[in-house]
């Protein structure tokens, strides 16, 4: 979660998502990014770094990993979409909740919208 999104450490990283959809720095490994320190690729939007469509739209899809303790958790797992350039698409995959890059996308529109050249 970034803490800057005022999401809690629970796995919930709804609450540490950009307009884009997609998420913000450190939204899915529970770090604290401050607009301050935002990585490269990235830029402050309300109170969170988002990345930027030429940083992530570029970027190959990352699945994550389970939580923290390393354990499947059932069901714990989101369908989610990335933008390929290869295909000039976007394409489904299955996000684990944790780790992974912004390359990552709630459904196929929002994708779409924020990477479609």
């Amino acid at each position: 979660m970034s803490a800057c999104s005022g999401a809690k450490a629970t796995g919930d990283v709804s609450l540490a998502v950009c307009a884009s959809k997609a998420y913000a720095a450190g939204a899915t490994t529970n770090e604290k990014v401050t607009c301050a320190k935002c990585p490269t690729g990235y830029t402050c939007e309300n109170d969170k770094c988002c990345p930027t469509k030429e940083y992530t739209c570029k970027m190959q899809y990352d699945a994550g990993r389970f939580g923290t303790n390393g354990k499947h958790i059932p069901n714990h797992h989101y369908t989610r979409y990335f933008y390929s350039t290869a295909y000039k698409s976007c394409m489904l995959f299955t996000f684990y909740g944790m780790a992974g890059n912004s390359n990552n996308f709630p459904d196929y529109n929002s994708c779409m919208k924020f990477c479609k050249p």
